[in-house]
């Protein structure tokens, strides 16, 4: 006795209001979508911990931003060996000015917030990260940001911080006047939606690449509908039998009216493949990754990966440096009492070496120009 037949076997004496529709709908989600939060912790568990795009664009930009060489001047003269240079090199005694920097980005690509705590105990000068979501922004009577508070630990007593010891990097938020906006709440539906279509072609894979459908009872004559005890035992069978990846290939028995129709569209209607490679582009576009450099098939917007990585370089990474230097040159100055103007050095990066070596030839075979002028241009 197959367990249809153990569903019908048991008759009631209930009224037909508390009869059931006669079908079962199996994978159906109706309604209107319904979004995460952008929580600190769902963006970074959401995004960055489970969707590969948004974990190569954010390591991608925070190591290509940390790896462009800075500069300093001081009092308008370069000057590698002071405070604020050594201090770049080596922030603090555990991390590199490399490792440093790249979580300095990591951070404001994920929060849209990055805190640089500056301390000096006697003539030692150390810089530290601050975690983004356990810093918050007190203001006094007049709105105005009036100290740090840090929690060290999310248990922990709350640190009260003077504001001339943090230095505050943030994205540009047009409805917050204290925080940043990362690039990942404009990713967010996009990363939801290539998560999504990822785990139902993995479910699919568990059923034996089957999609969903509905068990309809077309009722024998003289019977009554499926009663409520009837409708929960079958749901449960069904669940229980013929889903998931122990139930795949598993032939179903029907009988007593019982029918099988498929209610979902094909994977090949739904374009799965298609629909992940656009969001994949959309989150893309929104750290200022070209598509091209993540290996998305069916974009050229670019004619080659060099041009690319160009792009890349002027567009996204430079202004992330731009904007560290901006923010350390002035706490530098407030804190040496000096002026010290930090840049990035991007005369010495290889994504524009083509560019430098074009202009080099075409300043060599100027005429108009005397071998003066094109040392002067060349090597001043």
């Amino acid at each position: 006795m197959n367990f249809f037949s153990r569903l019908f076997s048991n008759t009631t004496n209930e009224t037909k209001s508390d009869f059931l529709p006669d079908h079962i709908a199996l994978g159906f989600n109706g309604g209107q979508a319904v979004w995460q939060d952008q929580s600190y912790h769902t963006l970074c568990r959401e995004g960055y911990r489970k969707n590969p795009v948004i974990y190569s664009c954010v390591r991608m930009t925070a190591d290509g931003a940390a790896r462009i060489p800075l500069k300093i001047l001081v009092s308008g003269k370069g000057n590698v060996t002071h405070p604020a240079m050594m201090l770049l090199n080596q922030p603090n005694t555990t991390q590199s000015g490399f490792a440093f920097r790249t979580k300095l980005f990591g951070y404001l690509q994920l929060s849209g917030n990055s805190y640089v705590e500056c301390s000096t105990a006697g003539n030692t000068h150390n810089m530290h990260l601050l975690r983004p979501d356990r810093v918050k922004i007190m203001t006094n009577q007049m709105g105005y940001p009036a100290y740090y508070q840090y929690r060290p630990h999310m248990e922990g007593k709350p640190q009260n911080i003077d504001l001339s010891r943090i230095a505050h990097l943030k994205y540009f938020a047009p409805d917050d006047d204290y925080y940043g906006q990362s690039p990942m709440v404009a990713a967010m539906r996009a990363n939801e939606i290539h998560n999504r279509a990822a785990d139902f072609q993995k479910s699919l894979l568990d059923n034996s690449a089957r999609p969903s459908g509905c068990l309809v009872y077309q009722g024998v004559p003289g019977a009554p509908n499926l009663t409520k005890d009837q409708f929960a035992r079958l749901k449960s069978e069904l669940e229980n039998h013929y889903t998931g990846a122990g139930g795949a290939g598993r032939p179903m028995v029907l009988e007593g009216g019982l029918e099988w129709r498929t209610m979902s569209l094909s994977p090949a209607d739904m374009e799965f493949s298609n629909i992940r490679h656009n969001t994949a582009r959309d989150i893309a576009l929104a750290f200022g990754v070209p598509p091209m450099m993540l290996g998305i098939p069916g974009d050229n917007t670019y004619s080659n990966y060099q041009e690319a990585v160009r792009v890349f370089t002027r567009n996204t990474l430079i202004p992330l440096s731009e904007m560290f230097c901006e923010v350390m040159s002035r706490k530098f100055s407030e804190k040496f009492q000096d002026d010290i103007q930090i840049k990035p050095d991007i005369d010495e990066l290889p994504a524009f070496l083509p560019e430098r070596e074009a202009n080099r030839q075409f300043i060599a075979n100027a005429n108009f120009l005397s071998d003066t002028q094109k040392y002067d241009m060349l090597f001043s």
